[in-house]
């Protein structure tokens, strides 16, 4: 099948000038010359749209297909309804029922329209593409570009936290291999990435300023998320929440924390009721049994996958359908996310670029290590900042590391936790390293020559 044609490289320039152009305003309106975060705004864009389309084009010419494909070819399906009027192609695309039923034809090749997750994929990129004229590389070119709002609200996260360091957290949030070459293109990954970086830059501003607008992009973000991977938003938005209020909280004195905490608990009690209604309700669906056989079937699933296309299979090892035996495997479906596929692992091109990326983190883990215990600074892992972003990336590496048993899909299935685990590495490493450490080494002798 016919994924790229002559028509997306003639369209390609056209698009990538206009997205450039757009850029270029963006920066110079809110980065001005001499602004501290002005240089990387290109640079992290252009590792956007490289990846994507680097990306699209090896699924099309070394793996011809894939998931990317299977969405576009749906997208091209939705879109070609427009032939029957523009109220049928709206219907498709919100996924709305009409009385008469009138394009049942135009449905009937479309697999998962009830699929919520999947869905949500063809109807933002249906969206899109139509100003794309459903070509491939160009529609990839504009989701590079949109992704690349949610990964810049990250990086600008980190450093107004932290402005003395924002030299090595551009390479954590804007440089990361995977979250180029995942985190731009077609996929769930994309949306999601982007939708993270809204939530959060949303809930920082609202505590910060106080300012409600910021309550959109929560709301576009949360929306996001809720729609296509509801667990990231389920893991991420509490933790979030928590980090922000305690912050809060430090800053008031002893009389306003009590009427703080008061008001918390009363919300919480007052919205225990509805909580257990909503348990009830939804017993069976997400009953710990339930929950517990789900994700052992998710595993077997992707090793059977793997093994039937001779995939990158890794196992951890075999899961009892339980709480109890989901959480024995912590250790190794953490650490699977994390630090693998090792360099012995790689069957596959893109597997190689995982391989090296995990090395890299397994390397920075061991350093922030041996820093800390050096200097003897473990308080500082518990800053406020440091302990959500390691909560939230250890929970979600297990989380991913538990229910996938493939390279390729452990590779997307982490993007989210990447920029924030990388970036309080390289904080706790850079705020404890001593006089003598070997990154301040590295960077004298390559002044001194």
């Amino acid at each position: 099948m016919l994924f790229i044609t002559a028509l997306d490289y003639i369209l390609l320039p056209i698009y990538l000038l206009i997205i450039y152009k757009l850029a270029l305003v963006i920066r110079n309106k809110y980065y001005p010359e001499g602004h501290i975060l002005r240089k990387y705004f290109i640079p992290g864009l252009t590792v956007k749209i490289i990846g994507a389309i680097t990306t699209g084009l090896i699924y099309a010419y070394y793996y011809k297909g894939g998931d990317t494909f299977n969405y576009f070819e749906h997208i091209k399906l939705v879109n070609s309804s427009f032939k029957e009027g523009i109220t049928t192609w709206w219907h498709i695309l919100t996924n709305t029922e009409r009385v008469d039923n009138s394009y049942e034809v135009s449905i009937a090749s479309l697999k998962y329209y009830t699929t919520k997750d999947t869905y949500t994929i063809w109807q933002l990129g249906s969206f899109i593409s139509i100003f794309c004229f459903n070509s491939f590389l160009p529609l990839n070119a504009v989701l590079a570009f949109l992704s690349y709002s949610g990964v810049w609200l990250i990086f600008r996260y980190f450093a107004e936290l932290y402005p003395k360091y924002i030299k090595w957290l551009a390479i954590s949030c804007l440089f990361i291999p995977s979250v180029a070459i995942w985190g731009s293109g077609l996929f769930k990954d994309t949306f999601c990435q982007m939708a993270l970086g809204w939530l959060l830059w949303g809930v920082y501003k609202v505590f910060k300023t106080g300012n409600i607008k910021y309550v959109i992009i929560i709301f576009l973000g949360s929306i996001i998320l809720i729609k296509i991977k509801i667990y990231i938003f389920l893991i991420f938005a509490p933790l979030l929440f928590l980090a922000e209020i305690i912050k809060k909280i430090a800053f008031l004195n002893l009389y306003k924390k009590i009427i703080l905490y008061t008001i918390l608990f009363m919300i919480l009690w007052g919205a225990r009721g509805q909580f257990q209604i909503l348990i009830e309700n939804e017993a069976k669906r997400y009953s710990i049994e339930t929950v517990a056989q789900n994700v052992v079937n998710s595993k077997n699933y992707f090793i059977r996958l793997a093994e039937e296309d001779q995939g990158s299979v890794f196992d951890i090892g075999e899961i009892e359908p339980t709480i109890n035996g989901i959480f024995k495997k912590f250790i190794p479906a953490t650490s699977a996310s994390l630090f693998r596929p090792y360099i012995w692992e790689v069957k596959k091109p893109l597997v190689l670029i995982a391989a090296l990326e995990a090395f890299v983190f397994a390397l920075l883990t061991i350093y922030a290590i041996f820093v800390i215990i050096k200097k003897r600074e473990f308080a500082s892992i518990f800053n406020t900042n440091i302990l959500f972003w390691l909560s939230f990336s250890i929970f979600f590496a297990f989380i991913t590391g538990v229910s996938t048993s493939n390279f390729g899909s452990l590779s997307r299935y982490r993007l989210p936790l990447l920029p924030f685990y990388a970036s309080s590495l390289i904080i706790l490493i850079l705020q404890n390293r001593s006089p003598l450490s070997p990154l301040k080494k590295v960077r004298s002798a390559l002044k001194s020559n």
